[in-house]
């Protein structure tokens, strides 16, 4: 019981629950008299990953550090372009009080509060010990653009998220950054310039260029990711490679870097999965996908980094199908996929040891890998 006021005001609680789960558990919120009362971020939490504030459910962060990934691409893909810019992802707009985010619509149909912001991102990728990929919006959203001569206040807000990351506590948003309690740097060291961009409205080249030339001059050390293998564009350090498609393929394509130019820039399989014949998830899908991870492993001098996608789903909002990991209210389903992830990000060494298989119609793949401080191999 707390008494209101006129003005708005925040007020937190914690409760104690039994030790049930319970799925249509209902949080109500009660007056002691008749009238009026406005409320506005009504927020229920469980105990946090690591106790974070404003931090993700435990049960669903724990299935991601248990991949024990080196990287996380992050916010998003088509998450970060919007159908219209208008509907972009804005760091700026997802720090703060959650009460203080405008949140934003979003294109896979629903209202994102941004309480899963820039800070939650990158805090997170620290505690499960990953190396942040930062994926900046360059003027470019599903049905509209900026052209490049008016590039300039989203180069800068680009320029303001890496001060934000990477600043020192001196600087304008690192000091920012150091108010909301840490003060360390995050270190990002590679960006994603748009997400499927190549090709829209004739100016992913220019704008590419423009970023790049710009994010270079204070951060010389970052490496760009460019949404394709770019001809006769500079500063492309890796390129971004996205395929869906069905079991069939994946098989068919397992040694599709095989004959990639070593001489070129580097490769970021960053979406991959089967997504025909797979329904929400099954081991067929999962055995192709695992039969494409061998190639990517056996060219990792040249694949610098891979990742399947989508990570999650609310089985009570499916937008895409299949996903790693479901879940609902209460339980986690990870899918067969989720597994070989797993076991590959698990069981993959630092040097590559050359294996020979011989099967009927070609029909087996592996990969080797060895440990070098241990002197043992993974097949």
């Amino acid at each position: 019981s707390t008494a209101l006021t006129s003005s708005w005001a925040y007020y937190g609680l914690g409760l104690t629950t039994s030790n049930v789960q319970e799925s249509n558990a209902r949080f109500s919120i009660r007056t002691s008299a008749v009238g009026s009362v406005w409320f506005d971020v009504v927020s229920v939490f469980p105990p946090t990953y690591k106790g974070r504030a404003n931090g993700l459910r435990a049960d669903l962060a724990q299935r991601v550090a248990d991949m024990k990934p080196t990287f996380m691409r992050f916010p998003g893909g088509c998450y970060v372009e919007g159908d219209k810019l208008v509907d972009a992802f804005r760091w700026k707009n997802s720090i703060g009080p959650i009460s203080e985010r405008p949140g934003h619509w979003n294109l896979w149909g629903y209202w994102s509060e941004d309480g899963l912001g820039m800070l939650e991102y990158l805090t997170f990728i620290e505690d499960i010990g990953a190396s942040p990929v930062y994926v900046t919006n360059i003027g470019i959203s599903h049905t509209d653009y900026i052209p490049t001569a008016s590039l300039q206040p989203w180069i800068q807000d680009a320029l303001d998220a890496l001060q934000f990351a990477n600043g020192p506590a001196s600087t304008q948003w690192g000091a920012l950054r150091a108010k909301y309690g840490h003060p360390q740097s995050f270190n990002i060291s590679i960006v994603a310039l748009g997400n499927e961009d190549c090709g829209k409205f004739g100016v992913y080249n220019q704008n590419y260029e423009a970023f790049a030339s710009a994010i270079r001059k204070q951060y010389p050390n970052i490496l760009f990711i460019a949404n394709c293998e770019l001809s006769g564009v500079p500063m492309v350090d890796i390129f971004d490679y996205h395929i869906y498609s069905n079991d069939d393929w994946f098989y068919n394509n397992v040694h599709a870097f095989d004959k990639q130019d070593r001489n070129g820039a580097h490769v970021f399989v960053s979406e991959y999965a089967v997504t025909q014949g797979s329904g929400k998830g099954n081991l067929g899908a999962a055995l192709a996908e695992a039969a494409f991870t061998t190639g990517l492993v056996i060219n990792s001098d040249i694949v610098m980094l891979a990742s399947y996608a989508p990570l999650f789903t609310n089985v009570y909002d499916r937008t895409w199908n299949p996903d790693a990991i479901q879940f609902n209210s209460t339980a986690v389903a990870p899918t067969p996929s989720y597994w070989v992830q797993l076991l590959f990000s698990q069981h993959t060494g630092d040097v590559v040891v050359p294996v020979q298989v011989t099967s009927p119609n070609n029909t087996l793949f592996a990969c080797a890998t060895l440990y070098s401080r241990t002197n043992s191999i993974s097949l």
